[in-house]
């Protein structure tokens, strides 16, 4: 089962692709804001790094806070662009 994780309610943009239990690959970079503009980039390269496609994804979670508005709408509206 392949989940993809991700954060962007903090200080920082955190993405993880996992098979089971085994992290595949990962992304973080503290940054204070822009982090809805590399999300989806950086999503797309870890999927491509890993040759996985949207459709193989069983499960897509993203963290909903506490952290900023911003934050919290962009790995929302992520989430809902990556089913």
């Amino acid at each position: 089962m392949y989940t993809l994780a991700f954060d962007t309610t903090a200080a920082g943009c955190s993405i993880i692709l996992m098979k089971d239990s085994t992290k595949l690959a990962s992304y973080t970079e503290r940054m204070a804001f822009g982090q809805a503009e590399v999300l989806i980039p950086e999503i797309k390269n870890i999927l491509e790094s890993q040759n996985v496609s949207f459709n193989d994804l069983d499960l897509i979670t993203v963290c909903v806070g506490p952290g900023s508005f911003t934050g919290v709408r962009a790995g929302i509206s992520a989430a809902r662009a990556c089913q």
